[in-house]
């Protein structure tokens, strides 16, 4: 009975986020196609409310689809974290359990089989790619669920990760909680990146809404509609501002140095996109601000308090010898900056990849960022901005031991030396006591003996006088 209800509940979960989902989305859209039918006069395109629903249900899981010419793999991330973020509630809110976690995986597979009956697009990936994709956003939000609740906390305790030393889960806490600090920085780089686009080239998507003929209410539905891509937008803006840049397809690249594109479709998304920084001193800027703001990042994790207080330990242990309190010090504090680049790295490489995708088959096929050359930029900002704060310390406490060290040497070696005269000196007042003793012994030697004999000779004379 309680293995039912548990079940029960997990279907609550799944059922309450995808009605909620796709109720919000489907309103929306058929909002914006009945705007675009009355503006431009022509047929309703509010019957096909259900079928383009059905699509960006499946398009937000990483399903894409094809209509005619357009060919749509680039996944919406703002509808992605919306879905997971409904999922994770609602898990949380209905209970977890395994029963429930397979139950409501079920319920999700079957309505996700059930949306690729689909009239007018045509999915670009087979059922068992597309279930999987499904299965995949589902395990996530409830893995998300499982780390925010209580017994996530319990299990770690139990786990043998409770059984590591203190430092070294000091070091795995501190990397974690750095590299999610860094991640939410980056991304707020990114979308002041974007701020900035818009502020600068804002005129050029109007032009571009002028040019595509689409009236008032049109352009601010199809704008706000633009928002479920403005993470991928953020990203690939990050890509940009770190130099590696995006490409749309074969017809644009944009990075620090090149900004133009040939033919490019008038999608007004698109005048956001910017031109090549001139300034050879703002591009510089531009190339190492994520190692300047990496290093600040590290700096203080490894010298206040909230991190490892580096600087308290080494006033502890005073700098005067190697001993086994300095060599963990280091030791824990490099495995956690190596375990928050690895994450970094990790979280960067997954957003760049997921971020991807096409806009057509032919030159608008790979749309995005290049993952290894982008992954390949922010490893070196990354690892150069982990390690040299790291090593800066480093440095600087290996010269205080050995300056240290030779102080201590010197101080040795000034007491040695004024040691050397008091030993002389005790030396030859010993020498001198030993030699005046030696010469009172020889002086009272004779004395003794001219004693003895006149004690015989007195001895003797009576006996000769009385021979005589």
């Amino acid at each position: 009975m309680a293995r039912s209800k548990r079940a029960l509940r997990g279907i609550y979960a799944a059922a309450t986020a995808l009605a909620i989902f796709v109720v919000a989305v489907g309103s929306c859209i058929a909002l914006i196609l009945l705007v675009i039918s009355m503006e431009e006069g022509g047929a309703s395109l509010s019957d096909q409310s259900l079928s383009v629903t059905q699509a960006v249900v499946l398009l937000s899981q990483g399903n894409g689809f094809s209509a005619g010419a357009l060919k749509l793999t680039i996944i919406p991330l703002g509808l992605t974290l919306v879905l997971v973020s409904l999922l994770v509630t609602c898990v949380r809110r209905f209970g977890m359990s395994w029963e429930g976690f397979a139950s409501g995986g079920l319920l999700w597979l079957i309505v996700s089989f059930l949306f690729q009956q689909i009239q007018g697009f045509i999915l670009v990936d087979t059922t068992f790619i597309i279930a999987c994709r499904s299965a995949l956003v589902y395990c996530l939000a409830y893995a998300i669920a499982g780390v925010r609740s209580g017994k996530f906390s319990k299990w770690l305790a139990s786990s043998p990760y409770g059984s590591l030393p203190s430092g070294l889960r000091l070091a795995i806490t501190q990397g974690v909680h750095v590299a999610v600090w860094l991640i939410a920085i980056f991304v707020l780089m990114g979308a002041l990146t974007v701020v900035v686009w818009i502020a600068l080239y804002h005129d050029a998507v109007g032009k571009l809404f002028v040019l595509s003929e689409m009236g008032t209410s049109s352009r601010i539905l199809t704008s706000l509609a633009a928002i479920v891509w403005l993470p991928n937008l953020i990203i690939w803006a990050l890509s940009w501002l770190t130099g590696g840049g995006f490409y749309i397809g074969e017809l644009a690249s944009f990075t620090l140095w090149t900004g133009q594109g040939e033919a490019l479709p008038p999608i007004p998304i698109f005048g956001l996109f910017p031109e090549a920084v001139t300034s050879s001193v703002q591009r510089i800027i531009l190339l190492v601000l994520p190692t300047i703001v990496t290093g600040i990042v590290a700096l203080l994790t490894l010298l206040t308090k909230r991190g490892f207080d580096m600087l308290a330990s080494l006033r502890k242990q005073g700098l005067r010898q190697i001993d086994t309190r300095l060599v963990t010090t280091f030791l824990y504090s490099c495995i956690s900056l190596v375990i928050t680049g690895l994450i970094v790295l990790l979280a960067l490489g997954l957003a760049f990849f997921c971020s991807n995708g096409d806009l057509g088959e032919h030159r608008l096929k790979g749309v995005g960022v290049h993952v290894t050359e982008s992954a390949a930029v922010f490893a070196r900002d990354i690892s150069v901005g982990l390690l040299a704060p790291w090593l800066m310390l480093l440095l600087v406490s290996a010269l205080v031991l050995l300056w240290n060290s030779t102080i201590d040497s010197l101080h040795r070696s000034v007491t040695l030396v004024s040691a050397v005269p008091a030993s002389l000196n005790s030396y030859e007042s010993s020498d001198k006591s030993q030699t005046r003793i030696s010469g009172t012994d020889t002086s009272s030697q004779p004395s003794h003996t001219v004693q003895t004999v006149n004690k015989t000779s007195h001895s003797d004379a009576p006996g000769q006088s009385s021979g005589q």
